[in-house]
């Protein structure tokens, strides 16, 4: 598919891409920006709308920048989207996103959107975890603009500082340039055989970890002054059974509203250190006024980090969470406080099963993964008539989607904030405070 075509681009869309119009269609153009005319090449037609690469910029916007790095780009990495605009222009098209999509899929007329909060200091250098995959040769790198393979990196400028560091040391299994075979007597970190690793370093402490999925009796051999410990995820993928220790230790620690968080290997803790101090700042302000006898109940709790940062001003705090790692890590985290609760399983068994004779929550909070809710968490909190919901989302879509259900049973939303935890990205952190009636 060959057929090249000029169209002026209308507005950024969620997932990475720019959206433009030919002829009444709509096409989605990655690297392109609102206001740009530009040539495109179609790659994939659909029934209602089309795909297209950029061809070139005829008239380009004065928001687009020159990105800061060589793997970005069309067929390149895909770890970042839009490292071509402006800092500024990012967030206020994350605002615009997140208001479009509660109006399109969440049928809410001119919803209000605060401007989106982000690090306009430095957008850069702030993952504090990262997935890199092995190619055939043994390079790391993410997977590429295509979705369909690796593409291997030297430099990243979104890892920070521990985690690159970390990143530069790892030695790769490298065939001779001249006989095209690896060097026997030289012991790789990296081989072909190696699947997925995962990096994360603390902002505040240095200490770095590294979570191997192998396929295979992989060995890493990496030596580090900060390497705190080496582990390797058993049951693979996402839902992995279990995280077991190679060497070290298999958590580490970051810092995070004033307290120490304990974090394990295979669980859940915002990407960006600097950017979820704002976060949690937010949903405490969202969550306010303290009573000290309230009742909180938090949902998809993970290693507790909301529930727990407001235990000390609540009545009790309920912690409900399905993954046997972050329950364990939430305990920990929650030694010292004896107003809090931790309910072990999924949220949408243990919502609908609310005890009778359980204290109703005052508010509730739910941060989800990317998915949203599951219906029968929203239809539990319906039921119970809990006044008071803080939404935190890493996905407006789902976000929209979720609203709209708890706006039919009843609730209605009085603030929206986004929140800019992934720069040079697509992605969009939004919180929401939800009132009954």
């Amino acid at each position: 598919m060959n057929h090249e075509l000029e169209l002026t681009v209308e507005a950024m869309a969620y997932g990475g891409a720019a959206l433009g119009r030919h002829e009444g269609r709509v096409i989605f153009v990655p690297y392109a920006l609102p206001g740009e005319r530009v040539r495109v090449r179609l790659t994939r037609q659909h029934k209602r709308w089309a795909e297209a690469e950029l061809v070139a910029v005829v008239v380009p916007s004065p928001e687009r920048v020159r990105a800061r790095c060589p793997h970005f780009g069309s067929h390149k990495c895909g770890g970042c989207q839009w490292q071509h605009i402006d800092y500024r222009a990012q967030l206020r098209f994350k605002r615009e996103i997140v208001a479009d999509q509660l109006h399109r899929i969440g049928k809410f007329e001119a919803p209000s959107v605060r401007d989106c909060l982000g690090n306009l200091a430095d957008p850069w250098m702030y993952r504090n975890n990262v997935q890199l995959h092995a190619d055939d040769e043994g390079n790391l790198g993410f997977i590429n603009a295509d979705r369909n393979g690796v593409y291997p990196i030297d430099v990243c400028y979104i890892m920070n500082p521990a985690v690159y560091e970390l990143f530069q040391q790892i030695e790769m299994e490298r065939p001779d340039e001249q006989t095209g075979v690896a060097d026997p007597d030289r012991t790789p970190d990296v081989s072909p055989q190696t699947g997925r690793i995962g990096l994360r370093g603390s902002v505040h402490t240095g200490d770095q970890m590294i979570i191997v999925e192998a396929e295979g009796d992989e060995v890493f051999t990496l030596q580090s002054d900060r390497l705190i410990g080496v582990a390797l995820r058993v049951g693979g993928g996402d839902e992995m059974a279990a995280t077991i220790a190679i060497s070290g230790e298999s958590w580490i620690e970051e810092e995070l509203g004033g307290r120490r968080w304990h974090i394990s290997a295979g669980s859940f803790f915002q990407v960006n250190s600097e950017m979820a101090e704002q976060l949690l700042a937010v949903v405490r302000d969202f969550a306010s006024p303290p009573t000290g006898s309230e009742r909180i109940l938090d949902v998809y709790a993970g290693v507790g980090t909301f529930g727990l940062s407001l235990a000390p001003s609540a009545g009790l705090v309920w912690l409900v969470e399905a993954h046997p790692e972050a329950v364990a890590d939430a305990r920990i985290n929650a030694s010292g406080l004896q107003n809090v609760e931790i309910l072990e399983g999924p949220g949408e068994r243990i919502l609908p099963a609310w005890p009778s004779d359980r204290a109703r929550p005052d508010l509730a909070i739910l941060d989800p993964p990317r998915a949203g809710c599951d219906p029968p968490v929203l239809q539990a909190l319906i039921e119970l008539q809990v006044p008071r919901i803080v939404y935190v989302s890493c996905d407006p879509a789902t976000l929209a989607r979720d609203l709209r259900r708890l706006a039919d049973g009843g609730y209605h939303f009085d603030a929206v904030q986004p929140i800019d935890l992934f720069p040079q990205t697509f992605h969009i952190e939004t919180v929401v405070r939800l009132q009954r009636g």
